[in-house]
């Protein structure tokens, strides 16, 4: 048996590194956590004036509200989220519309600078998605099933029992 060095860990302290659920959650509560109430509360006023931006937000919220991964506190990365949704569908017009090469009145043929920022917004709202559960794998690592109302099927009650008990 290995004899204790140092002071012990307080308890406290333990609870916040220790990643064991049956001794979190005999000390912490979602309710008593301000900013963990289940929604994503109103929509922004920066998101509100973009129409894309109000749209996928829309889009967002209807389909996350009936798997208990949103709470209020995240309301700042979904708003992040449709903003750079709106900024990439914006870029992605301008590209398509301009072409991949553009020659100013002044100067040679070069790159749309639209083709960047569409690229660079897209890194983002896949970033993004994927901590929400937008790819599979993600929604694996966060222990839920196909989200309804983004194409997805509906569970199948049959095949869980199957994979429980099968």
């Amino acid at each position: 048996m290995r004899a204790a060095r140092g002071r012990k860990q307080p308890e406290d302290i333990k609870i916040l590194k220790d990643t064991r659920p049956d001794r979190m959650d005999a000390f912490i509560k979602e309710a008593d956590i301000p900013g963990l109430e289940s929604g994503p509360g109103p929509i922004p006023e920066g998101v509100e004036s973009d129409p894309r931006a109000a749209e996928a937000w829309a889009r967002l919220t209807s389909a996350l509200a009936n798997t208990d991964i949103i709470k209020r506190s995240d309301g700042l990365a979904l708003e992040i989220l449709a903003i750079f949704y709106a900024r990439w569908r914006d870029a992605n017009e301008a590209w398509t519309d301009g072409g991949t090469v553009i020659t100013p009145p002044l100067g040679a043929p070069r790159a749309n600078p639209a083709a960047g920022i569409s690229i660079a917004s897209a890194r983002i709202v896949f970033s993004l998605l994927d901590k929400f559960g937008g790819s599979p794998a993600s929604r694996r690592a966060l222990k839920y099933g196909p989200t309804p109302g983004l194409g997805r099927p509906e569970a199948d009650p049959l095949a869980d029992f199957a994979a429980k008990y099968g």
